[in-house]
């Protein structure tokens, strides 16, 4: 009888998993392809909302543990009302108030809360690895609409890239966009894959990352992957590492000397810092000047912000590439505060029991700080906001994936 109801509790926990996951990945289409306003997605929503609902009915959620972290989506939709109803009432300016992208911004902001709220659910599980289900299951289906994305790109459209830089844009998104949607795969393969799987995810990963030329996902990444090795070790082994990384440093340095030629070459073919659009002499592709127009706006209204989506989205000239100044901008310090509350929480809690949790949490603050995003839409966000929440409320202990 026991064997009978633990088959079932698994066969159960099996297809909450590929529920959960089949409305994710399905979110990677609708948002790449639709836009965050689109029928497809808010479908996509109730999916997730319905999965939910059957997970609490069939008794696979801890209502206690769900509730205790009632307080993040609760505080981020208080957030972003208090941010919609200030860039309404108090912005005086109204070249400032885009009404287009404040609608499009407040339909973000009720699907992030939708989502954090489904999260908590996610996190009740009994199982405390049903998280880890879930990525596995989510990396497979991205995985697999990755490389059917190569291969529709190779085959159709092999001259299709940006004439200036020689991007990629595969399937005519943006290179960012796939960059970070590639930290994603990253972080599903390390947390949920095992074997072969995994390193396939790896290979692709970065094989996306380097054709388009995502310096930031590229970056978090690496510090992500060796945060994961450095948590591995031992203190004394660890002691080790950063003794051996100091001496790469030292001998990279002098290296850099003796080669400076061709350790330039290779660098501007892989960061492109000489490139007139994208190298250093651009401001960092203007984006010094972007930060400053969402520092000036955080300024202009920085309690409560001047309202969701205004800067992270629309028009190049207000796209702001920081996620963090994007917050910032949009919803003020009440946000901002909370949501550094959240990741302090989370990784203080998950280092040492789930260190691998704290390590992607970590590689994803990295990844925003060069990308016009913060809480959003993107499944890598939302494969984010999932790990904040299992950090913050979910301490039961299991093993890293090594």
């Amino acid at each position: 009888m026991m064997s009978v109801a633990a088959s079932s509790a698994e066969t159960r926990t099996g297809v909450l998993a590929w529920l959960y996951s089949i409305n994710l990945a399905s979110l990677v289409v609708e948002f790449s392809f639709s836009g965050v306003a689109d029928k497809g997605l808010e479908a996509c929503f109730l999916g997730l909302v319905v999965t939910a609902a059957v997970q609490v009915i069939s008794g696979s959620a801890n209502l206690k543990i769900s509730l205790s972290l009632a307080f993040v989506p609760a505080t981020y939709a208080m957030a972003q009302l208090l941010s919609i109803c200030s860039s309404v009432l108090f912005n005086s300016d109204s070249s400032l108030l885009n009404e287009e992208l404040l609608r499009i911004g407040e339909i973000g902001a009720l699907n992030i809360t939708i989502f954090l709220a489904v999260a908590t659910v996610i996190v009740g599980h009994p199982d405390p690895d049903f998280f880890r289900k879930i990525l596995h299951r989510s990396g497979i289906l991205i995985l697999i609409f990755t490389v059917a994305s190569i291969v529709i790109q190779q085959i159709y459209f092999s001259d299709a890239y940006n004439d200036v830089n020689n991007r990629v844009f595969m399937l005519d998104l943006h290179p960012n966009w796939w960059g970070m949607l590639m930290y994603g795969l990253v972080v599903c393969a390390q947390l949920g894959m095992r074997g072969w799987l995994r390193y396939l995810a790896f290979a692709v990963a970065i094989y996306v990352i380097v054709i388009s030329s995502s310096r930031g996902a590229l970056v978090s990444v690496l510090v992500f992957w060796f945060l994961i090795f450095c948590f591995s070790l031992s203190n004394k082994s660890r002691f080790h590492v950063f003794t051996f990384v100091g001496v790469v440093i030292v001998m990279g340095t002098i290296a850099s000397i003796a080669f400076y030629d061709e350790i330039i070459s290779f660098a501007d073919y892989l960061f492109l810092i000489n490139d007139h659009d994208r190298g250093l002499d651009t401001g960092i592709v203007d984006r010094i000047d972007l930060y400053i127009i969402g520092m000036e706006a955080f300024f202009s209204a920085p309690l409560f912000g001047n309202g969701p989506g205004l800067y992270s989205q629309g028009p190049m000239e207000i796209l702001v590439h920081n996620g963090f100044i994007i917050m910032l901008a949009e919803s003020g310090l009440f946000l901002f505060v909370n949501f550094l509350a959240w990741v302090y929480l989370a990784i203080s809690r998950s280092a040492a029991m789930r260190p691998d949790i704290s390590c992607a949490i970590i590689g994803y603050l990295l990844l925003i700080q060069t990308f016009p995003r913060s809480l959003n839409l993107h499944f890598t966000s939302l494969v984010f906001m999932l790990l904040l929440l299992v950090g913050i409320g979910n301490q039961r202990k299991t093993t890293i994936r090594r």
